[in-house]
């Protein structure tokens, strides 16, 4: 599935073009996955197919009347919170705290990782798997994390290893969007940014600008940086994979959530054929007591405007008198956005829009669903960040030229804290369950101080004694 044509020679053609159809249509639908999240509009071709499919007559109708509720991005929105607050990373060399962790922290800051990170925990969500890049400017050694999807990347697997990314024998990424929007373009040529292990000198991972067909660019048309990073010896690749499912077969990366698909367009068919409907005094359905012979060759069928045959000997066409049914319609969605939001671990008041006074416990209950989801997501994501940071550690220490005065990032390991799952609390019940905490010995006011700015604890008990001594002078 995942493989380049020019190296399955000893494969059946049958079993290529089974893998390849395959690795289509899961792009496709990581596609219109991606449209759905980001609303750009790409999935109302399909939703006006589907609606001329199921409505021959009033196909026309029905697309002046388009309506869509984007189900998608709520659900992934309200399931991507691992970032939704700023974590604690600690740094340390050999298991020591690294002496100077607030230059590490900038450079991560710098390199934008944590809302990189945001944005990778929700195309997660969307698409079950995202693949982070790491990258570093040679000129400026500036760090940078870039979100690149799974079903963009060309990858020749390891036989022995076939579901570990790291052990690929190379990997090439589209430069430019999409490998299949890119060939679509007649005045661009395609380009791949290809990383290999090479082999001969032990497992160095060399960069490589190649065309279309992954062949090497002339030494004149490569970047200056791949000069650099070839000499660095890098023995990992600078990718790193976060994937919600652990598949038990050979492939490296899963499928994308098709229940995603099916239940946004149903409710887009729902609303769009709902949305008609309400007119629908002023496009009448009609009986025909004829055959469909004699009425010819229109084809029935339901909906407003629609011509039902009764094979009877009248012949004649009657208006039927419609009534709307808004309320049953927004009952059944209602329903089903219900039954949905509970199959993915969500509350029931995920998609309700009535305000509902809670107790805290009566809060905890209706979200336990979610926190319980985000507790499985945590160890993913620890994993997933402290290895992006250590690849953008050894890019700038092996790039950065420029700054001397500080130890080598190279050999620095972090580790990350995410805050506690939020339950929204009224500012009482907060201040009441952390008066007894510290009443009984669990906290104190510094933990508290540093969950709520994203510090770690020395950081906060200074900034808090500062306030402190500026109070005391201020009362003097």
């Amino acid at each position: 599935m995942f493989w380049n044509k020019s190296t399955t020679g000893v494969v059946s053609r049958a079993l290529v073009e089974t893998k390849w159809a395959s690795r289509r249509d899961w792009s496709a639908a990581a596609e219109e996955l991606i449209d759905r999240y980001l609303d750009t509009g790409a999935s109302i071709a399909d939703l006006r197919r589907r609606l001329q499919a199921l409505y021959p007559n009033n196909a026309a109708l029905m697309s002046e009347n388009l309506l869509r509720l984007n189900v998608v991005k709520r659900i992934v929105d309200t399931k991507a919170m691992i970032y939704k607050k700023k974590p604690i990373r600690r740094f340390t060399v050999q298991g020591e705290p690294f002496e100077a962790s607030a230059l590490a922290e900038r450079y991560l800051d710098g390199a934008n990782l944590n809302e990189t990170m945001k944005w990778a925990n929700r195309w997660c969500e969307l698409l079950n798997c995202v693949v982070l890049w790491a990258q570093a400017d040679p000129q400026t050694a500036r760090a940078r994390v870039r979100c690149v999807f799974a079903h963009d990347l060309l990858v020749e697997p390891d036989p022995e290893n076939p579901q570990e990314l790291e052990a690929a024998r190379w990997i090439a990424v589209p430069l430019g969007g999409a490998p299949d929007a890119i060939a679509t373009a007649s005045n661009v040529q395609p380009r791949y940014l290809k990383y290999e292990a090479d082999r001969s000198a032990g497992w160095t991972i060399r960069a490589t600008l190649c065309d279309e067909s992954l062949e090497p660019l002339p030494k004149r048309e490569q970047p200056e940086w791949t000069q650099v990073y070839n000499k660095a010896g890098f023995a990992s690749y600078p990718f790193v994979v976060v994937s919600k499912v652990a598949l038990p077969g050979s492939e490296m990366f899963p499928d994308v959530p098709h229940e995603y698909l099916h239940a946004s367009r149903w409710v887009d068919h729902e609303l769009t054929r709902g949305a008609l409907n309400t007119r629908q005094a002023d496009f009448p359905a009609y009986v025909f007591n004829g055959t469909l012979s004699e009425l010819g060759q229109l084809n029935p069928a339901t909906g407003a405007g629609a011509i039902f045959c009764l094979g009877d000997d009248g012949k004649r066409l009657e208006p039927i008198p419609v009534e709307t049914r808004e309320k049953e319609r927004n009952e059944n969605l209602q329903f089903f956005l219900k039954i949905f939001a509970q199959n993915h671990g969500l509350s029931n008041s995920t998609f309700s829009l009535e305000p509902r006074v809670q107790s805290g416990v009566a809060k905890f209950h209706d979200k336990q669903c979610e926190v319980e989801y985000r507790q499985d997501m945590i160890p993913i994501w620890q994993r997933a960040d402290a290895k992006i940071a250590r690849r953008l550690f050894e890019l700038t220490s092996t790039f950065d030229a420029f700054i001397t005065d500080y130890a080598s990032l190279r050999d620095v390991e972090t580790s990350t804290v995410f805050p506690e799952a939020e339950i929204p609390l009224s500012r009482h019940e907060v201040l009441e369950n952390r008066r007894m905490e510290v009443e009984l010995g669990t906290a104190d006011r510094y933990d508290f101080y540093a969950e709520d700015h994203g510090q770690d604890r020395e950081t906060a008990f200074r900034e808090v004694q500062m306030r402190k001594r500026e109070r005391e002078m201020e009362q003097s």
